[in-house]
């Protein structure tokens, strides 16, 4: 049975609510061919009652969990399809921006290789001087190659090894941090 997008456990959820039956009325009850012999016991009631429960349980817990596995696991995947890097200006960026010859100006470039877009993308480059300069790109559609250019206002200088880069953005609305090759889920 299907509630939602959850995919519940029926048998489990029939056995268990069997069992809490049977502590309720004391058993003397038959239900799919299993006859309950009438427990007048309360410890062996309670018992049924606590097994009864934790089927119960087990029927809509499991397949909770195994969905939120699931959601995390295709999250991850789109996740992972997100690359970013920091490099200097190619030919396409210096004719589509005008940037001249003489302008080195370090350029984030940012990719989604995956069949659905990200969210909330916020790119962060720290230089090794301190200096530090965000971007909020907002959402980076499937199949998308966009760049920005780090130009003077950026306040990052152009010299030195390239900046650090992390990205923080929501897939498949979980969050996610991509920074020096890691992919970290954010709680």
């Amino acid at each position: 049975m299907k509630i939602g997008s959850l995919k519940v456990d029926t048998r489990l959820l029939g056995v268990g609510a069997l069992f809490v039956v049977a502590a309720i009325v004391g058993g003397g009850i038959s239900a799919l061919g299993v006859e309950i012999p009438v427990v007048g016991s309360l410890r062996a009631r309670a018992a049924l009652g606590l097994v009864g429960g934790l089927l119960v349980a087990a029927g809509v817990v499991v397949p909770f969990l195994a969905s939120r596995a699931e959601a995390e696991q295709q999250s991850r995947k789109l996740a992972g399809k997100v690359s970013a890097k920091v490099e200097w200006p190619t030919a396409q960026v210096r004719a589509i921006d005008h940037l001249g010859d003489d302008e080195s100006w370090w350029v984030v470039y940012l990719q989604n290789d995956g069949n659905e877009a990200v969210y909330d993308l916020a790119a962060t480059v720290t230089h090794e001087t301190g200096a530090s300069f965000s971007v909020d790109w907002g959402a980076l559609q499937p199949g998308a190659r966009e760049w920005y250019v780090l130009r003077p206002d950026s306040e990052i200088p152009s010299g030195g090894d390239p900046p650090q880069l992390t990205l923080v953005f929501t897939a498949r609305g979980l969050r996610w941090q991509s920074s020096q090759g890691m992919l970290d889920l954010l709680k």
